[in-house]
């Protein structure tokens, strides 16, 4: 039993990896079924075991894409430091770092809501859930760190984040420059709204 639970797992993530890849390379529109099922070297009834739709199996890769970035990106904040205003100018250097990524085209979970127009779709709900949490981490540290006006600075956070995020996925040679400039930005409000 744990031995075909363990090859079904490995079937569902080969299915989730190849279609990561396409959909990062090409874009979700782009990407069909036919193009998954050939990569992955499956059957398609294969891939329909485990994803009832071609939309259930984007929202599966998203869900992964942004479970892996929080794992990654909450070990790495809270290894620099523990300090919340070191840990607000911190966020930019990870950011940074997601951007080198070779052939980097945007986070998966910002890109797909971006780029889907319907905000009851699924994949809207998951990455808005997503900056969602992103803006609750960022006004928890503004708050720690004694920071006035803490909801206002959490989303001017959000929007340097996402201005970034953006700048970078069309241009990658600026990302350096990109956040470089939201970094002092961040600073130059923390700043201006410490009450310390």
């Amino acid at each position: 039993m744990v031995t075909r639970l363990t090859q079904q797992n490995q079937i569902q993530e080969k299915i989730l990896d190849t279609a990561a890849q396409l959909f990062y390379e090409k874009g979700l529109q782009a990407v069909g079924v036919d193009e998954i099922v050939l990569q992955a070297g499956i059957a398609k009834m294969t891939l329909y075991k485990y994803f009832l739709s071609k939309d259930q199996l984007i929202l599966a890769v998203v869900e992964r894409s942004e479970e892996k970035w929080w794992n990654w990106f909450t070990t790495e904040l809270y290894q620099r430091s523990k300090l919340p205003k070191k840990q607000l100018l911190i966020i930019f250097d990870l950011l940074f770092s997601s951007f080198q990524e070779t052939n980097y085209r945007g986070e998966p979970f910002i890109n797909a809501q971006i780029r889907v127009l319907d905000t009851m779709y699924p994949i809207f709900l998951v990455s808005e859930k997503f900056i969602s949490q992103l803006k609750d981490l960022i006004l928890d540290k503004v708050k720690l760190a004694n920071i006035a006006n803490p909801n206002q600075v959490a989303e001017q956070f959000i929007l340097l984040i996402i201005g970034a995020n953006i700048l970078c996925n069309i241009d990658k040679e600026i990302s350096k420059t990109a956040i470089r400039n939201a970094k002092k930005l961040a600073s130059l409000l923390l700043k201006s709204c410490s009450l310390e």
